[in-house]
Order: C-alpha cells, then structure tokens, then sequence
C-alpha cells in the first residue's frame, strides 16, 4: 500500500509538472493574406505565446456544419508553416492562399 502511494504520488508530481509546461491557445486565421503573389503571409495574434516557443498548430474543423469543414480542411492544405514572436504567429502560404477562415489550437511545452 504504501509502495502503491508513493508511485501515485510520483505519477501526480509528474503529470503537475507537465501540465504546468503545456500551454494552449486558439485563435483564427482569416482570409486577408499579405502578398501579391506567391508565398503569402498572415499575422495572427496569439497572446501568450513567446518567440522561443515551437508551436504545434492544428485544425479546428466545424463539427455542426460538414461543407464548412471540407471547406476549413481544404484551406488548411494551403498553411504551410508557422513561425512563432512574441504575441503572434506568422503563417506562409508557398502555393495559394485560403479562402475560408480556419479556426486553429496551438499547443506548446515550454
């Protein structure tokens, strides 16, 4: 019993220790993409997040309306990466840009 204790005390401290290091945000990227032409970029404000960080950038798709989601998963093809600043992520688009709003969740260990 006391052995069983002393692991679940362990686990617990661990599990603090990792949630106090994982962050996450959401935010949206919109459709005003900055460019004439290929590649685009897009500011999006993200407060918290840190130039040092490595974001891990996902899709949030549409669970209410099945069109709206093909068409977040289609824009979302055009992201190609993100680079993270202080307050914001810079998206580029090498090829094409989207044309629907993709709502987006951020997570990062620090």
């Amino acid at each position: 019993q006391e052995y069983n204790q002393k692991i679940q005390d362990l686990k617990n401290a661990i599990k603090e220790k990792v949630d106090g290091m994982r962050k996450v945000f959401t935010a949206t990227i919109s459709t005003d993409w900055v460019g004439e032409s290929e590649p685009y970029t897009k500011e999006v404000a993200v407060e918290g997040i840190l130039a040092s960080d490595i974001p891990h950038v996902g899709p949030v798709y549409s669970s209410d309306n099945p069109e709206t989601a093909a068409a977040q998963k289609e824009a979302w093809g055009y992201v190609d990466m993100g680079i993270a600043d202080d307050g914001k992520i810079t998206f580029t688009c090498i090829e094409g840009k989207p044309e629907t709003e993709i709502p987006i969740q951020i997570e990062v260990m620090r």
